[in-house]
């Protein structure tokens, strides 16, 4: 990365003033997770890879992540499990582009199986909602 003035820069800032603002982008990607796991598969990996240089575009913004599961398993169980998920792609952005992805430029939310979007019933409909949803936003 380099400073206005051609320099190497050592590390990009984030200065948050306040609370989250207007959202400004709501994507659920679709990044997919192992039945109770907090693992991506190959294919969430390499959406990973996208969402990164998505978000670090956009690196004046807070990034919201959202974690849900399917219906299997405790209410406790799918709530930790969500927390994981969301964490998981936290941890996994700061290792791969620590500079663009400071702690304070995220909240971490936990859904569990309470906002499914599609049905449980199927394999199909489950893997749906094994997700994390980004929103990005700004400050009021």
């Amino acid at each position: 990365m380099l400073s206005q003035s051609g320099a190497e820069a050592d590390v990009a800032s984030f200065s948050p003033s306040g609370d989250t603002g207007t959202v400004v982008s709501k994507r659920d990607w679709s990044i997919e997770f192992a039945t109770g796991q907090a693992s991506f598969t190959p294919e969430g990996e390499r959406k990973m890879y996208e969402i990164k240089d998505d978000l670090a575009i956009a690196g004046a913004l807070f990034v919201t992540l959202n974690g849900h599961t399917d219906n299997m398993g405790t209410h406790d169980g799918n709530m930790d499990l969500a927390m994981r998920r969301a964490q998981a792609v936290r941890d996994w952005l700061q290792r791969k582009a620590p500079a663009n992805f400071p702690d304070n430029r995220f909240r971490i939310q936990a859904y569990g199986d309470s906002k499914p979007v599609a049905s449980n019933a199927t394999a199909e409909g489950r893997a749906k909602n094994r997700r994390v949803e980004i929103i990005l936003s700004g400050k009021e």
